[in-house]
């Protein structure tokens, strides 16, 4: 199967809220729907800070990938930030999530960003291979912390 990935827009609104309700069902997280869509629609409308794309048949998506922005100081440059990646259970294991990863890079890297940030969890040795696969690399001299405000 061809990852071929498509720019979504509001039109896509219930399609990719489904897969991301499906993510947090799998993961076991909670995120009420009406803030999980809030959430969802800057990455539709195109802002310059945020994009969602779909993977596979836009009327029938296998997964979606969600997309952030930023500027760095340190790198002179911008930088992406994966949200989240998503593929269904039943066609994982083909390689769709690498070459999503190796698309989007490519991708990324014409349009001028200098980094692309992908956060996984260290347990979880399929993401652990897929980050060897795609060649991320862990900086563990830095951790990741929140403050909501």
């Amino acid at each position: 199967m061809s990852a071929v990935l498509t720019l979504a827009s509001l039109e896509d609104l219930d399609r990719l809220d489904g897969l991301i309700a499906a993510y947090y069902e799998e993961d076991s997280k909670k995120l009420p729907a009406e803030r999980r869509r809030a959430g969802l629609e800057p990455f539709l409308k195109n802002e310059p800070y945020a994009a969602a794309y779909l993977i596979g048949p836009v009327r029938a998506p296998v997964g979606y990938v969600l997309l952030s922005f930023g500027w760095s100081l340190e790198i002179a440059g911008h930088y992406c930030k994966i949200e989240q990646i998503f593929v269904r259970k039943g066609v994982r294991g083909r390689g769709i999530a690498t070459e999503v990863l190796m698309k989007l890079s490519s991708m990324l890297k014409s349009k001028g960003m200098k980094t692309f940030y992908l956060h996984a969890n260290q347990e979880d040795q399929k993401v652990k291979q897929l980050c060897k696969r795609t060649q991320f690399i862990s900086d563990s001299s830095f951790i990741l912390m929140r403050r909501d405000v």
